[in-house]
């Protein structure tokens, strides 16, 4: 691991270099991974703030690496309402280290999530970024992995990562909005259908006919031009029309 501060300045940098060259949301993505590997992180995720139009957590997420099956597992458990990272990085405005999160005495489900994440996720240790615009909270970045380095100068350029990934980040999601293929109820049945959902699953997520959410899924392929589900998927990340 790096133990020279300036080092530690030098991949901040290199990282928001390659950040702005990102044209997409799966290329800043790969970037982000990147930047964030010489600290010792595998994991990530960019959750927004809960809005009028989001409620579900699902389509909160902005960008995302999760281990594999932990955010199924995370969602169908209703980790989220129990989770005290999650619950921190929505009131701090300073960066924080999963390891000086309170967990409550009174909420087992929350240590729950905290030793599962570590002991079958490979997710030991955290570190979170929240990012504070001018209405408050709008969205929190969490970085994890096993074995991380954990000095001060790496984290506050971690930090300085984090937040300049979120910039990139709102300026890509700007752009797509602008000139975005889909409608948002396209939009809507393809990130469910990324999610793994049926059309019948997806019908009763949004409280539309199985057979309108087909009618949606294949106006979007059109619009895609492509030829299957999976293909409209991997056609909208790549255009920026969702976030995986």
């Amino acid at each position: 691991m790096a133990t020279h501060q300036g080092r530690y300045f030098q991949v901040a940098l290199d990282a928001i270099e390659q950040f702005n060259r990102a044209e997409d949301l799966t290329g800043l993505s790969s970037q982000l991974a990147r930047a964030i590997a010489p600290f010792g992180y595998q994991f990530f995720c960019c959750l927004s703030a809960p809005g009028v139009q989001k409620q579900v957590f699902g389509e909160r997420i902005l960008l995302n690496i999760w281990p594999e099956g932990w955010f199924e597992r995370y969602q169908n458990s209703n980790f989220y309402a129990h989770d005290p990272v999650a619950a921190s990085i929505r009131i701090r405005t300073e960066a924080f280290r999963w390891a000086d999160v309170a967990i409550p005495l009174d909420d087992p489900l929350a240590q729950d999530v905290m030793t599962i994440s570590s002991s079958e996720y490979h997710m030991r240790h955290g570190f979170c970024v929240p990012i504070h615009g001018l209405s408050g909270y709008q969205a929190g970045l969490s970085f994890a992995g096993y074995d991380v380095e954990d000095a001060k100068e790496a984290n506050a350029a971690l930090q300085l990562i984090g937040i300049y990934a979120f910039s990139r980040l709102a300026s890509l999601k700007s752009a797509a909005k602008e000139h975005g293929i889909l409608t948002e109820r396209e939009r809507e049945v393809v990130r469910w259908t990324a999610a793994g959902k049926t059309a019948w699953d997806t019908g009763g997520i949004l409280n539309i006919a199985e057979d309108t959410v087909n009618k949606h899924i294949a106006s979007a392929m059109r619009k895609l031009n492509v030829y299957s589900r999976a293909q409209a998927v991997a056609e909208a990340i790549r255009c920026g029309e969702i976030i995986p």
